[in-house]
């Protein structure tokens, strides 16, 4: 039962602290697709994103890396266009598929050692 209070009832997200998310190497647990499938990174793979506190980000997409420019407003997260290498990973096709939701994301949400990244095209949930 929630109290008085908004804050008491714990739901919905809230305007994750920088220091929460940011200089940290946070690594793929699942990507939930936009059908609501859930699938977890190839074995063997590295799948991680970091947001610098320059405003940096830098993201490796099992043999590619990525790179752009993030803000975050609240929980709105705004992303330049990414760059990323493009060599042909043993992972194909996953590694485009978590590039297009990684580039796509508008949301951030930190809880404990979770950062969840939301986009259109499904979501992603990293851990420490």
């Amino acid at each position: 039962m929630c109290g008085v209070l908004l804050s008491s009832c714990g739901d919905g997200p809230t305007a994750p602290n920088p220091a929460d998310y940011q200089n940290v190497d946070w690594r793929l647990d699942s990507l939930q697709r936009a059908d609501y499938s859930i699938v977890s990174p190839p074995a063997g793979a590295s799948f991680s994103v970091r947001f610098d506190d320059d405003g940096s980000l830098s993201a490796r997409a099992d043999c590619n890396s990525c790179h752009a420019l993030y803000t975050v407003t609240g929980t709105e997260l705004a992303l330049s266009p990414m760059a990323c290498t493009l060599v042909a990973c043993p992972s194909a096709p996953f590694d485009s598929e978590f590039t297009s939701v990684l580039s796509t994301a508008t949301r951030v949400e930190t809880d404990g050692d979770a950062l969840t990244l939301r986009s259109p095209q499904g979501t992603l949930r990293f851990v420490r």
